[in-house]
């Protein structure tokens, strides 16, 4: 971010009284990562590159039972998201 890091934003949310779900990004994917990540209150993590597929089972795994149907009516979606931004002429 430009303005604020991840962990500062996550920071803010929570001591404003929001606890959503928050899937960090991280680029190295070490385990010191992992535990900052955590401990700034993230509910998960990936590192950089991440399929479609990991970024769904993480998104479903932070999510309530009645909206995992939901994500999974938009998958199609999602994974076609590629050939939406670069159509083939």
């Amino acid at each position: 971010m430009s303005v604020l890091d991840g962990d500062s934003a996550v920071r803010i949310l929570h001591h404003h009284g929001g606890k959503p779900p928050v899937l960090a990004l991280t680029a190295n994917g070490m385990p010191e990562d992992e535990k900052r990540c955590r401990r700034v209150g993230c509910t998960d993590d990936l590192t950089k590159p991440i399929s479609v597929n990991a970024l769904l089972q993480a998104t479903v795994h932070d999510l309530a039972p009645s909206t995992v149907a939901a994500v999974a009516r938009t998958a199609s979606a999602v994974v076609s998201l590629p050939q939406l931004l670069n159509p083939v002429n």
